[in-house]
């Protein structure tokens, strides 16, 4: 049996902002969207909007491949500093 987890390295979280007569659900440019690295998750099976909104800022359709990029290429590459080599 295999072990319960996640299975994507990146989450994108689509939110829907208007709730007025201008709404339209079809229409990609009302959506904004929030990519996040699991190992950023919280180790929980829920995340509120606005525990989303702290791990990310959301962005436009049209970013969203460049930021999924983006993500990505960081979750490859570690942290910043890269990995930690000992003296010899």
């Amino acid at each position: 049996m295999t072990e319960p987890g996640r299975n994507a390295d990146i989450f994108i979280f689509a939110w829907h902002p208007l709730t007025d007569d201008t709404a339209d659900h079809r229409d990609p440019d009302q959506w904004l969207f929030h990519v996040v690295a699991e190992c950023r998750l919280p180790p929980r099976k829920s995340i509120s909007l606005a525990g989303v909104q702290a791990l990310a800022s959301a962005i436009p359709i049209g970013a969203l491949a460049d930021t999924v990029a983006a993500e990505a290429a960081a979750e490859l590459l570690g942290p910043a500093d890269g990995p930690s080599v000992a003296a010899s």
